[in-house]
């Protein structure tokens, strides 16, 4: 946008998860407003949760076209686990390991803080599923980190017969990825953010719950 403030070579863009609000994406949305006031056929097309909608419209103006898309009728089933041990990953892991041996159908997501405990869980499924009864079927460990590259084509090749898949992604790649099949999902509730510490004039990662 440097080079093309207006965006004259271009005649659509595409904002998803905006209700994942970040300082980057609200300010790319405030130039793309502003593009939209002054490029009539230019098109916005922003993309929320249910819940974001309306402060999306007020934002945008009153010449919004809303389409809403219908979510599956079904709610999904919440459980809290009790914590009880401080090492989440291997806590993700045992869970996986008991769905896995409830022999329900159904692939597993499990959400993880970063591409080292997603690879740490992938290393400790792999070992412990092969310990596990053959009746059980294949439990089929995949990492989905940020740079998955060609790796992650395997996740849209055809299951094997009695195979099951577990997903294993860090926040920053939840949202590449579009798998079918997900039945369970197991969240840790943790994630690495970048926090500045002004005094010193740098970043530092740390966890957050």
């Amino acid at each position: 946008m440097t080079s093309d403030p207006l965006l004259q070579s271009t005649s659509v863009v595409i904002l998803d998860e905006v209700d994942e609000r970040t300082l980057a994406t609200d300010l790319l949305l405030g130039l793309l407003r502003d593009i939209t006031l002054q490029r009539p056929c230019f098109r916005l097309v922003v993309m929320t949760s249910p819940g974001f909608r309306q402060r999306m419209v007020d934002y945008l103006g009153a010449v919004v076209t809303v389409v809403d898309i219908p979510g599956r009728e079904e709610l999904p089933s919440v459980v809290y686990r009790p914590i009880v041990s401080h090492d989440h990953v291997m806590a993700a892991c045992h869970m996986v390991l008991d769905v896995h041996r409830r022999n329900d159908p159904g692939d597993v997501l499990v959400f993880l803080a970063s591409d080292e405990e997603v690879l740490h869980c992938c290393s400790t499924l792999r070992t412990e599923s092969m310990s596990l009864s053959p009746r059980l079927g294949i439990l089929l460990p995949l990492p989905l980190t940020t740079n998955a590259g060609n790796g992650v084509q395997s996740v849209y090749e055809a299951e094997s017969a009695g195979e099951r898949r577990a997903y294993l992604s860090s926040s920053l790649a939840e949202r590449s990825f579009s798998l079918p099949g997900i039945r369970y999902v197991i969240d840790t509730g943790r994630e690495v953010q970048s926090v500045s510490i002004t005094a010193v004039g740098s970043y530092i990662n740390t966890f957050m719950r």
